[in-house]
């Protein structure tokens, strides 16, 4: 005999026995914070800069909320828009939207007021929760956005008389949202919603980064979020019991590093979240001593700050237990300052995509120094391997391709539909690697990002990390611009220390010292053409340069080239 398929259920059609037997068996990310209450109810889950919520609170206002979204006739499967910066209101938001079988669609703040229209309009929902800073950047858009926005639910106060505000939308402040289940009859605004919510149901919208590409809306399923969570709650050594981890968050949450690989599982196993609003030294220092955190994530830039900061005032980091970066590589000069400075720590690569739930790579500090430059291992929740682009093709072991992953952390597809994103029955990823004989992976560069010129694919990443070696360059991005001679030319878009770029000698000077630095380091091939100097790279909110941002502003900018007859 072939036994039953029971998973595959109609949220909204579902009775009786089967009701039954799916609410016993939910898979929900809404469930966690019931969970979590239960166990550490008065212990501190949140701190805010203007509040702190412990785990009964965060059980108690998500509960409320969900019942509230039910009220205005929010139904299962609806968007419901979360435009906030870093506070305790917006996992509230997240988790309560969650509870009632909706799906969190978190918006990207720093991706400007087009891409908010965008993806407000892409999806449609009824109910915005916003925060109460952020309305006069909603009221400026309002005319843009979609007709479908009836509610907006305000992290603070809404907007008194004689304040701008939507018209046809109906205001709540956040204290008065969370009584408006109060007057539904025939249930408990506190306890969890008795909703039938199937396992690949979407429980959030979030956007990629977009940098070789605009972002684009990644369907995450409830059974992935709660994979990724405990995952990562292992990976990363979350502590479970009396001495409870803490974490000072500084990444926004509208990205899934913050929220899917340390604000959630820090929530499953009882930890503190310290939220900032945004990244600022001094206050990102003060608040990782003062919490004594135990579990930091961010940009190496952050943990080079994070290193000066405490030598200059005289602090003491030894409570810290992991740190983990990603979204740009670390230089060997603050790795060995790290190792020095903080020799008990783990400090560890996490790399993947918002399409699989990170993290889908680590490296770690006891591997073997030849290998810094990798990816590391890929993480037991996808599986991963490397295809030929066009064809689908599995490549052997050490042959280049394209990365992809198969497994639970998978999204379920794009808002747009991409279907051939699963060609072959992988997720195609757009990073170009290969996999070494002891399963670690190396990373080439981006598909869009690798530079065709003379026949010759060039990898960005591998110039732009001989070019980081010069003692004048901040930063660098290596880009390809069109070339009637070669198809595409080499062009680096760089960063000088100091003041350089103000002196046209020292100017001069910076640039032939780069020159030859390219021509003493790389081949002829992936020798920089052109070099266009500049105060500042283009980033996304986790950090990451926004390529397809940068060569559109270069395309007609002409740089400078010397040797350019060669």
């Amino acid at each position: 005999m072939r036994l039953p398929i029971t998973e595959t259920i109609d949220p909204d059609l579902v009775t009786g026995a089967e009701r039954d037997r799916a609410l016993a068996r939910r898979i929900s990310i809404g469930d966690m914070p019931t969970r979590s209450a239960a166990t550490f109810g008065d212990r501190t889950a949140i701190v805010g800069d203007r509040r702190s919520i412990t785990y009964a609170q965060l059980e108690k206002e998500a509960n409320r909320l969900a019942h509230g979204l039910a009220a205005l006739g929010v139904r299962s499967r609806e968007p419901v828009a979360v435009m906030s910066t870093n506070c305790p209101e917006i996992v509230i938001g997240y988790l309560g939207a969650a509870k009632m079988g909706a799906a969190a669609m978190m918006i990207n703040l720093l991706g400007g007021a087009a891409s908010i229209v965008k993806a407000i309009r892409a999806t449609g929902p009824r109910v915005i929760i916003v925060h109460e800073d952020l309305l006069p950047q909603l009221h400026l858009i309002g005319a843009e956005l979609s007709d479908d926005l009836e509610h907006i639910i305000v992290i603070g106060r809404a907007p008194g008389e004689g304040l701008s505000s939507l018209s046809g939308s109906r205001y709540w402040s956040w204290d008065e949202f969370q009584r408006l289940a109060d007057d539904v009859e025939g249930i408990d605004p506190d306890s969890p919603p008795e909703v039938v919510i199937a396992d690949r149901q979407i429980a959030q919208v979030m956007f990629s980064s977009g940098t070789s590409a605009d972002p684009k809306g990644v369907l995450t399923s409830h059974v992935a979020v709660m994979l990724s969570m405990h995952a990562n709650a292992a990976y990363i050594g979350i502590n479970w019991g009396t001495e409870p981890s803490v974490s000072t968050l500084v990444l926004p949450l509208f990205h899934t590093t913050a929220l899917n690989a340390i604000m959630l599982p820090m929530l499953s196993m009882g930890g503190t979240v310290h939220v900032l609003p945004g990244f600022d030294m001094e206050q990102l220092g003060r608040t990782i001593v003062e919490s004594k955190t135990t579990h930091f994530v961010g940009l190496p830039i952050m943990i080079e700050g994070l290193l000066h900061w405490s030598a200059a005032h005289g602090h003491s980091l030894d409570h810290l237990q992991t740190l983990l970066y990603g979204m740009a590589p670390m230089k060997e000069g603050l790795r060995e300052l790290v190792a020095k400075r903080l020799p008990g720590v783990r400090v560890m690569l996490g790399s993947g995509m918002t399409e699989a739930l990170p993290v889908g790579f680590l490296q770690w500090p006891d591997m073997d120094p030849d290998n810094r430059g990798s990816w590391g291992y890929g993480t037991a929740l996808t599986t991963t391997t490397v295809v030929e682009q066009g064809t689908g093709t599995v490549l052997p072991t050490g042959e280049t391709g394209e990365l992809a992953y198969r497994g639970g952390g998978v999204m379920e597809n794009y808002l747009a539909e991409s279907p051939e994103v699963f060609a072959g029955g992988w997720l195609h990823s757009a990073d170009m690697g290969s996999f070494d004989d002891e399963g670690i992976f190396w990373f080439v560069d981006r598909i869009k990002d690798v530079v065709k010129t003379g026949g010759e694919n060039v990898s960005t990443q591998s110039v732009e990390a001989a070019l980081m070696d010069h003692p004048d360059i901040e930063e660098v991005a290596v880009i390809g611009k069109s070339d009637d001679q070669w198809g595409e030319r080499v062009v680096a878009v760089v960063v000088p220390s100091g003041d350089i770029a103000q002196d046209p000698e020292r100017l001069a000077e910076f640039i032939a010292s780069v020159d030859r630095h390219g021509r003493e380091t790389l081949t002829s091939s992936h020798r920089p053409r052109e070099f266009i100097v500049t105060d500042l790279l283009p980033r996304t909110g986790t950090g990451k340069i926004r390529k397809a941002e940068l060569r559109e502003a270069v395309r007609h900018r002409e740089g400078h080239r010397p040797g350019a007859s060669e």
